[in-house]
């Protein structure tokens, strides 16, 4: 995972190992455009990121998600009065 804002390229950071760009957006309160997201399918259809590459990257950042076993129901869940985990509070009028 990158540290916030510290991705400045896509695809080379992707085939050097980079699996998930944080916060994901290139701006900090930017979701819209990203190194990631549509450029990796991009990436992936023109043929610079192999679609294995892609694969390592999932496996790696879910392993510990079913490890952990936070896909059972009988995980506890997020406790209310830790306030909100989202940076973005709402969803934006312009994805609605």
């Amino acid at each position: 995972m990158s540290d916030w804002e510290a991705t400045h390229a896509g695809v080379a950071t992707i085939l050097s190992g980079l699996d998930m760009n944080m916060p994901g957006g290139i701006a900090f309160t930017e979701t819209a455009h990203s190194y990631f997201g549509g450029n990796l399918t991009m990436a992936v259809n023109n043929g610079s990121v192999p679609i294995e590459r892609v694969d390592d990257m999932v496996r790696r950042i879910m392993t510990p998600y079913y490890r952990l076993n936070q896909n059972r129901a009988s995980f506890p869940g997020i406790d209310p009065s830790s306030g909100g985990l989202n940076f973005f509070p709402r969803r934006p009028d312009w994805l609605e």
